[in-house]
């Protein structure tokens, strides 16, 4: 999985089950947060381990 972020590439071997890049997510862009800084990723590696 390959994603641009602020002029990066970042790239997810297949090692990772799922990447979500929250300012993407229905949820993120449903409800307005302005004036904050987020995480940009959440992703599951190797199943079992959660990294934001």
């Amino acid at each position: 999985m390959k994603f641009e972020e602020s002029n990066l590439e970042f790239i997810f071997g297949n090692s990772w089950s799922e990447i979500i890049k929250i300012d993407e997510h229905s949820d993120y862009k449903r409800i307005p947060i302005n004036n904050t800084k987020v995480v940009d990723f959440i992703g599951l590696y190797k199943n079992k381990t959660l990294f934001l």
